[in-house]
C-alpha cells in the first residue's frame, strides 16, 4: 500500500522520489552563516545514502541542462541499476592474483606500503571497478561532460565522461561495499582523481599512480563543489538558471570548498547578478541587501542612485530627495530640486498678466521653496518679486 501511495505521491510531482525532494528542501535552507562542519556532515552523508541521485539532481538544478527532465532522470536512475548488475556479474567472473596486483601497485607508484587486512580488500575492490569500467570495455573519456552521459544504458551506449564524473561513478560503487568517509580526493592542474591510503587512483585510465605534484589535497565531499565549479558541458542546451538558484549554488560551493578565492569570487558573482536582477524588477529593497552582502559601498551607492532616479522618472521628488540625502549626494538632491523646479515653470509657462499669475500662487510659493533650497539666491530673489505683486 505504502509503494502504491508513494507512486502516485511522485506522478505529478517535480522529483523522481523522496530524496530528490529531500535534497532540494536542505538546500534552499542553507544560509551563508551556516556551520561548515554541519554542512559537510550533511553532504557526506547524503552522498553515502544516494551519491548517484545526489549529483544528478545537482546538476539538473544548477547547471540547468534540459534534458535532465524528470522522465530522464528516472530513466537514468534504472540504468543505474542495470549497471549495478552487469557490476556484480563481472565481479564474480573477474579473477586475479592479488599477489601481483600489489607488486603492481608498488610498481606504479614508485611505494612500498604495508596495508592492513581490511585495507587490503577494499583496494582488491578497487581493482574490480576500475577493470569493470577501464577505458574501451564500458566507458570513454570525453571532457566536460555531464554527469548523464555516464549513466546511459550500457547494453546499448558507451559510457562518457570526465574526471570528476568517473571518479564520482567510481566512489558510487565503493560506497555500496565500503564507507567513503576515508576516501580523498586530489586536485591536480585541471585534473582529479581519488585518493586513498597513500595511492592515487586515477578514473580516467584504470591505473594505480602516485602524484606528487598537486594542488590540493581534499576530504571527499569536495568532489561536490568541484564537480558544481566545473565548466559545462557546451554540447548540452541549458536553459538559463535563475539568479537566486545560482546564489544557492555559489552558497553551497562556498560552505563545502577549501578553494577559498574561487568559491568567493562565485559567491560574488552570484550576488553582483541578482542585485542587476533586482534593480531591473524594481525591487530597490532586495538590490540594496544583496549589495551590503558584497560588502561593497560603490556598489551600495549605486543601487540607491538607481532607486532614486526611478523616483525621480516618476515625478516622486520627494522620495527622490530623500534616497540621494541619505547618501550624501548633494549634486543628485540639487538636480531633483531642478527637475522640479523646471516642471513647475511648465505649469506657469502660459501666464503672461498679474492677474492670470494670482491663480497660481501656490505654484509660485512653491517655486521659491525650491529656489531657496537650491541655494540659488537669484532665482530665489526673481519668483520672490512675482509673489510680492501677487
Amino acid at each position: 500500500m505504502k509503494i502504491i501511495w508513494e507512486f502516485f505521491r511522485y506522478l505529478f510531482s517535480f522529483y523522481v522520489n523522496p530524496f530528490e525532494k529531500k535534497i532540494d528542501k536542505y538546500l534552499s535552507s542553507l544560509k551563508e552563516n551556516d556551520d561548515v562542519f554541519l554542512v559537510r556532515e550533511t553532504v557526506l552523508n547524503f552522498m553515502k545514502e544516494n551519491l548517484i541521485v545526489f549529483t544528478l539532481f545537482l546538476e539538473k538544478k544548477f547547471k540547468g541542462y534540459k534534458y535532465l527532465k524528470k522522465s530522464i532522470r528516472r530513466q537514468l536512475y534504472e540504468n543505474v541499476g542495470m549497471m549495478l548488475g552487469k557490476f556484480e556479474v563481472f565481479n564474480k567472473s573477474l579473477n586475479f592474483d592479488e599477489n601481483v596486483l600489489f607488486e603492481k601497485i608498488k610498481l606504479n607508484t614508485g611505494k612500498d606500503f604495508i596495508f592492513s587486512p581490511d585495507d587490503r580488500e577494499k583496494i582488491k575492490y578497487f581493482y574490480r571497478i576500475m577493470d569493470f569500467l577501464k577505458p574501451g570495455r564500458y566507458y570513454f573519456y570525453l571532457g566536460n561532460a555531464s554527469f548523464g552521459k555516464l549513466l546511459r544504458n550500457l547494453f546499448i551506449n558507451k559510457l562518457e565522461g570526465d574526471c570528476n564524473q568517473i571518479v564520482t561513478l567510481y566512489v558510487y560503487l565503493y560506497s555500496l561495499k565500503y564507507d567513503i568517509s576515508e576516501l580523498q580526493i586530489k586536485i591536480l592542474k585541471d585534473h582529479v582523481c581519488l585518493y586513498f591510503k597513500g595511492i592515487d587512483i586515477e578514473a580516467t585510465n584504470a591505473t594505480f599512480k602516485s602524484y606528487d605534484d598537486y594542488k590540493f589535497l581534499l576530504p571527499i565531499t569536495e568532489l561536490i563543489s568541484t564537480n558544481l565549479l566545473d565548466i559545462s558541458d557546451l554540447n548540452e542546451e541549458s536553459y538559463k538558471i535563475d539568479e537566486k538558484e545560482l546564489l544557492k549554488c555559489s552558497r553551497f560551493a562556498y560552505l563545502l570548498s577549501s578553494m577559498r578565492q574561487l568559491v568567493d569570487e562565485n559567491l560574488k558573482i552570484a550576488y553582483k547578478n541578482l542585485v542587476l536582477r533586482s534593480i531591473k524588477i524594481l525591487d530597490f529593497e532586495a538590490a540594496a541587501y544583496y549589495s551590503k552582502k558584497l560588502d561593497d559601498n560603490e556598489i551600495y551607492r549605486d543601487v540607491k542612485i538607481q532607486e532614486g532616479l526611478y523616483y525621480l522618472s516618476r515625478k516622486n521628488f520627494e522620495k527622490a530627495i530623500e534616497i540621494f540625502a541619505f547618501i550624501k549626494d548633494k549634486q543628485l538632491v540639487k538636480s531633483v530640486y531642478a527637475s522640479h523646479y523646471n516642471m513647475l515653470i511648465e505649469k506657469v509657462s502660459g501666464v503672461k498678466t498679474i492677474a492670470e499669475a494670482k491663480n497660481f500662487k501656490y505654484i509660485y510659493q512653491k517655486l521659491a521653496d525650491i529656489a531657496k533650497k537650491m541655494e540659488d539666491h537669484e532665482l530665489y530673489e526673481n519668483i520672490k518679486k512675482t509673489l510680492n505683486q501677487l
